[in-house]
């Protein structure tokens, strides 16, 4: 019956894995935040525009939401590509899922802030979808790899 080896490193990887729940609940404490100075009441997912237009808490709840709603999004394909990346590389999966975290709480926190996407912001998201891709092409690689030749 084939195994998966998995490195000793890889421990840390789960480290790196609970990184990113803490970015998301950061995330979640500012949506909370903003709805309650809002008056943005649940069920709605976002303020209307001529709410956000006439309220700044109502503008930076719709900030904050959607930074935390592309973080779900992301979330599930990010982990299992970060997971697959750890098996085959925990050094670099450990690194590249610390530097996520760091930057989608800079992106988060800047977007949310400022309003709009300034050059902190952009360099934060661009790593994040990098860190990503590098994921996604390096789990590939190593699943394709294990496909072909048979000791996956």
């Amino acid at each position: 019956m084939p195994a998966i080896y998995v490195p000793r490193a890889f421990v840390y990887v789960l480290g790196g894995v609970l990184s990113t729940t803490w970015v998301v609940t950061y995330q979640d404490l500012l949506v909370m935040r903003y709805r309650k100075s809002s008056g943005v009441e649940q069920p709605r997912m976002f303020a209307d525009k001529s709410e956000a237009e006439a309220s700044p808490a109502a503008n930076n709840f719709n900030l904050a939401q959607r930074t935390y709603q592309y973080s779900l999004r992301s979330l599930p394909t990010l982990l299992i590509t970060a997971l697959l990346t750890g098996i085959d590389s925990p050094v670099w999966a450990i690194i590249g899922l610390f530097i996520w975290s760091i930057s989608s709480a800079v992106y988060t926190h800047g977007y949310v802030v400022t309003g709009k996407s300034t050059e902190k912001t952009h360099v934060a998201g661009l790593l994040t979808t990098l860190i990503f891709i590098a994921f996604l092409c390096n789990a590939s690689y190593y699943v394709m790899l294990r496909m072909i030749f048979g000791d996956f």
